[in-house]
């Protein structure tokens, strides 16, 4: 069984898109506490996160293994069976995030800066929160009910948006630890009050154990990912000052705004690939269709890399110029809106339950982070401070991509031709965004005018990316589903 290429797109964009607008609503939160805050303030923050970060991945990974199991288990036609793996894994994941609570408590404690024992304290209560409402998240995600899951997020970044402009002129940086603790135990209430997934608390400690042997690997590979978005603030955090951390922080905060976008239309597609594998056993009729999907996803991640370093770099120049020096950051850490967008593709094939590699991916996943840390370690050493780092964490990401890839061409691709035909196909447009980076520091020292920089990219946007797609993608262009999917969006919207 194959799936029309259009019928993906409209799977995974529609709820891209609803997710990008709960991101672009934060977006003037983060210019107005960038503005009330020092960069040193911002580095404070991120030192919280990131003990947040930490300890929040500390649990059996039930949660995780339910969400791939349910849709394989609905596909099925075991709805009674998928219902009861749902209630036991969310259950069981709520005993475990006592031990983050704990950590973060004691944490609290240990330090004598009163800004640090609010933050970390706070900081506990939001995790257990956001564990809660984020398994009932899941669970309504995995079971396709998207437009629950994104009214739940919206309404949690409404909230935060909101507590912080309300607040954030009077408590300065304590509003926003209120504002992250105030708008999960919202978002929490939601989800309870409206999840139709039939959830209950049940507690089953042998089909516990069942869930936590592929959970445990779950974990590790989510642990291990995410340490691509850790390893590069710790090692900041250990070797860069306050200011240039939160100058570093800035910059990521604004990257994570396309990569949640892209990051999230794509995991909608594991639930459907999932389920309708369940049905037809056809595991090549559904990689191959995941295979045109990546290759579109791919195009548009790298169409927005120069784009949003444009964006970024307006919104610094004329907003909060006062965090100039991140914008080069930003340039670099764009790169990740390719990076992660191909990873998710590959990932979601090899942690399939068709497929079943985890492991595999958790051993390629700890070879990249080992890269990353004495990259980005080594970039520090060589004098190259935050754009050094954020280059190791670049180059790291994009070679454990390739080595993704060449493992799932098995699955993928039924002979050499097609692999390597479409390993050309993606990296190209990847190629055209890194050449932007250079061509934006360039206009930025010849052109002094930030609005004629803009300009001049934006023009020369237009016209590579026109040839680009009319030369070499032009088949991958599927206009009727785009104006499906854009309706489908406007409709969920207005429910």
């Amino acid at each position: 069984m194959t799936f029309s290429l259009g019928d993906l797109l409209i799977k995974s964009g529609r709820f891209g898109l609803l997710t990008l607008i709960t991101r672009i609503i934060a977006i003037p939160k983060e210019l107005i506490v960038a503005g009330v805050l020092n960069p040193a303030g911002y580095g404070i923050i991120g030192i919280v996160n990131l003990w947040e970060s930490y300890t929040g991945f500390i649990n059996l990974g039930v949660g995780a293994a339910a969400g791939r199991e349910v849709p394989y288990l609905i596909g099925k036609g075991e709805h009674n069976n998928a219902r009861s793996v749902q209630n036991i894994a969310v259950t069981s994941d709520l005993f475990t995030r006592s031990i983050p609570f704990v950590i973060l408590v004691t944490a609290a404690l240990c330090y004598s800066e009163l800004t640090f024992k609010l933050g970390l304290a706070l900081a506990a209560v939001t995790v257990i929160l956001t564990g809660f409402s984020g398994n009932l998240d899941n669970m309504c995600f995995v079971r396709q009910q998207y437009s629950l899951v994104f009214k739940g997020r919206f309404i949690n970044s409404f909230a935060n948006v909101a507590i912080v402009l309300a607040l954030i002129f009077w408590l300065k940086i304590y509003a926003v630890f209120i504002a992250a603790a105030l708008s999960a135990l919202i978002t929490l209430l939601f989800f309870l009050k409206y999840q139709d997934i039939g959830f209950q608390f049940k507690i089953d400690w042998a089909e516990t154990r069942r869930l936590i042997k592929p959970g445990i690997a779950l974990v590790m590979l989510a642990l291990i990912y995410n340490g691509f978005r850790l390893v590069d603030r710790t090692v900041g955090a250990y070797y860069l000052s306050l200011s240039e951390l939160g100058m570093y922080m800035f910059a990521l905060k604004f990257a994570l705004f396309g990569i949640t976008f892209l990051k999230q239309s794509i995991s909608a597609l594991s639930p459907t690939l999932y389920e309708q594998a369940g049905k037809s056993g056809d595991l090549y009729g559904v990689f191959s269709s995941l295979a045109r999907t990546a290759v579109c996803w791919s195009l548009l991640a790298a169409m927005m890399i120069p784009s949003a370093q444009m964006l970024f770099f307006g919104l610094v120049k004329y907003i909060v110029p006062k965090y100039a020096e991140s914008i080069p950051v930003f340039y670099v850490l764009s790169l990740s809106f390719f990076l992660v967008t191909t990873y998710a593709f590959a990932n979601t094939i090899l942690v399939s339950p068709m497929v079943n590699r985890q492991n595999l991916s958790v051993k390629l996943n700890a070879v990249g982070l080992g890269l990353n840390a004495v990259l980005d370690i080594a970039a520090v050493k060589l004098g190259y401070g935050m754009v050094g780092i954020a280059w190791g964490t670049i180059i790291s990401q994009g070679l454990m991509i390739l080595m993704f890839f060449y493992v799932c061409r098995e699955y993928m691709f039924k002979n050499v031709k097609e692999y390597t035909v479409f390993m050309w196909q993606i990296l190209l447009p990847l190629t055209v965004g890194i050449g932007f980076i250079f061509f934006h520091e360039y206009i930025q020292i010849a052109v002094v005018t930030p609005w004629k920089v803009i300009g001049y990219s934006f023009t020369l946007q237009v016209a590579v990316w026109t040839f680009l797609v009319l030369c070499f993608y032009n088949s991958y262009l599927p206009i009727k589903s785009l104006r499906l999917m854009i309706k489908s969006v406007c409709k969920k919207i207005d429910q």
